[in-house]
């Protein structure tokens, strides 16, 4: 299988020395039935209701707490990590997530 090469980052957020890189790309929009807090999101396939046929999201701006990074960190991690730790590990994390989705035949990325 090909995959295609991220050449640039769609979005960025700087919040302390290490930004976190977003590309948009959905990936982690397929996984929110297998994460507690966003089983209200599932549309039924472990596939957020609010991800859009680009791989937008459709209530970005308006998005819940557990799809910002920043929010995330600050209530669950930032006790036991720095931020740049957490944007290593969320880096790792969106690789697997996006050669999961890529493998099971989705092109999103």
């Amino acid at each position: 299988m090909v995959r295609k090469v991220r050449m640039v980052r769609k979005e960025s957020r700087s919040i302390k020395s290490k930004e976190f890189n977003c590309w948009q790309c959905g990936a982690c929009c397929h996984y929110v039935g297998s994460v507690p807090a966003m089983k209200d999101f599932d549309r039924g396939d472990g596939v957020c209701m609010f991800l859009e046929d680009n791989n937008s999201c459709g209530v970005y701006e308006f998005r819940p707490d557990a799809c910002r990074t920043s929010v995330m960190f600050e209530r669950f991690w930032s006790k036991s990590m720095t931020w740049e730790e957490y944007v290593v590990a969320s880096e790792v994390i969106c690789k697997v997530m996006d050669n999961e989705v890529n493998d099971a035949g989705h092109d999103f990325c």
